[in-house]
């Protein structure tokens, strides 16, 4: 009986190291999943307040995620995005994009500062934009998706042609000027 009882106590001890081991280990992971939590958390707030519309599509240039500022610049809710094939959204702008795409997926190559134009058939102003394209993998893997960030333009083109207008203008007032 006694011997019994040193090996259940024994045991009752083992059991205890094996239970405070499983409370450790559950408590640390606990811990990560919330850190985890606050980075992502703080990663979507991030994303949300940028200036810079931001966008992520998947190998079928399906939408996986975008930020409000991407949505702004495309005219379209940010949640009528996701899910849907980019082409669809965008047709002007991926007949220009999809080259760039298919360059990151293959190759793996980061394209940086790509002019882009959507034309608006004259009724209003062709509006430009600058992107960059940048694959989203890990090391050994294929691109898991293509991050895109785009940052509108055209306010910057109106300026540039005004500019080049009054550079011209001062060249013929100085001919003007000289005759």
């Amino acid at each position: 009986a006694q011997a019994t009882a040193r090996d259940l106590e024994s045991t009752n001890a083992e059991l205890q190291r094996a239970l405070g081991a499983f409370r450790k280990a559950r408590e640390e992971s606990e811990e990560a999943s919330r850190e985890r939590e606050e980075t992502l958390a703080l990663l979507n707030v991030v994303l949300a307040s940028a200036p810079v519309g931001f966008a992520l599509l998947g190998p079928d240039h399906r939408v996986v995620r975008l930020n409000d500022s991407m949505a702004r610049l495309t005219g379209i809710p940010a949640e009528a995005h996701v899910g849907r094939d980019f082409a669809e959204l965008q047709p002007e702008l991926w007949s220009q994009a999809d080259p760039m795409v298919g360059s990151v997926l293959e190759e793996r190559k980061t394209l940086v500062d790509v002019e882009l134009v959507r034309r608006d058939g004259g009724l209003t102003r062709d509006r430009h934009f600058r992107a960059s394209f940048f694959p989203v993998s890990t090391e050994e893997n294929a691109p898991l998706c293509v991050g895109v960030s785009v940052v509108e333009t055209t306010q910057q083109k109106m300026l540039e042609a005004q500019l080049l207008q009054a550079q011209r203008m001062e060249a013929v007032g100085q001919l003007a000027g000289g005759i």
